[in-house]
C-alpha cells in the first residue's frame, strides 16, 4: 500500500446524529438550520478550546468570541445588531466539528467545504451574512494579536505586534467556563433586534 497516496475524500452526505448538552439531536455533519440552538453553543464553545490546548491557561472558543464583540464594540460603535450577531457566533460552526486551526482548514479542501457548507446553515438559522464580512476577518485578527502575548507568555511581544498589530485594552483572563457560558448567554440576548427601515 502506498503510504503517501492521498486519502479518501470526505462526504456531506447525513451521517449519525449526536445529542447535545440540551438532549436535542442534531444531524452530522452539517445540522439542518432548524437544529441550531444558543444554548448548545454557549455550552460547546464555553468548553471547547483554542490553540489546541495549548494555552498558559485553558482559552475557550466562547472566551475569543466573547472578546471579539467587545473588539467590535470598541472599534466601531456604530455595528448593527446583525454584525454583533455575527462576530459573536463566528466561530458557532466549531460546536459541530470542534476547533480546527486555520493553517489546517486551507490545506485540506474537505475541511474547507465542510466550514463552508456549515456557514451556509448557520447564517440561514439566524439571518447571518453567509461569508464573513471583512470587518469580522479584521476583528479576529486584533482579538488573536490581544490574546497571544497573554496565553503564550514565553513567546516574544514583539512578534506578535508585528504580526496582528497593537494589543487591543481588553482583558484576557481566564474565568470557569460555566460562568463563560453564562456569559456568552447573556451577550447573545443583549444584542438589540434589527430596526425596521425607516
Amino acid at each position: 500500500m502506498d503510504s503517501h497516496a492521498a486519502p479518501p475524500s470526505c462526504t456531506l452526505e447525513p451521517a449519525d446524529p449526536v445529542t447535545t448538552v440540551t438532549g436535542r439531536r442534531i444531524a452530522r455533519p452539517v445540522p439542518a438550520p432548524d437544529q441550531w440552538h444558543i444554548e448548545d453553543f454557549a455550552h460547546g464553545l464555553a468548553t471547547l478550546n483554542r490553540y489546541g490546548g495549548q494555552t498558559i491557561v485553558p482559552w475557550s472558543v466562547a472566551q475569543h468570541s466573547l472578546l471579539c464583540l467587545q473588539a467590535l464594540r470598541l472599534l466601531h460603535a456604530d455595528a448593527t445588531p446583525t454584525l454583533q450577531r455575527a462576530v459573536l457566533l463566528h466561530d458557532a460552526g466549531e460546536t459541530a466539528i470542534g476547533e480546527i486551526p486555520a493553517p489546517v482548514k486551507r490545506v485540506c479542501s474537505d475541511l474547507c467545504r465542510l466550514d463552508e457548507a456549515i456557514d451556509q446553515s448557520l447564517s440561514e438559522a439566524f439571518d447571518l451574512p453567509w461569508r464573513c464580512p471583512p470587518v469580522i476577518k479584521e476583528i479576529d485578527l486584533l482579538v488573536r494579536g490581544t490574546e497571544g502575548p497573554v496565553l503564550f507568555p514565553k513567546s516574544d511581544p514583539a512578534a506578535w505586534a508585528a504580526r496582528y498589530g497593537a494589543p487591543l485594552p481588553l482583558s484576557v483572563v481566564e474565568r470557569p467556563w460555566r460562568d463563560v457560558r453564562e456569559e456568552f448567554l447573556t451577550a447573545y440576548a443583549g444584542i438589540p433586534s434589527e430596526s425596521p427601515p425607516s
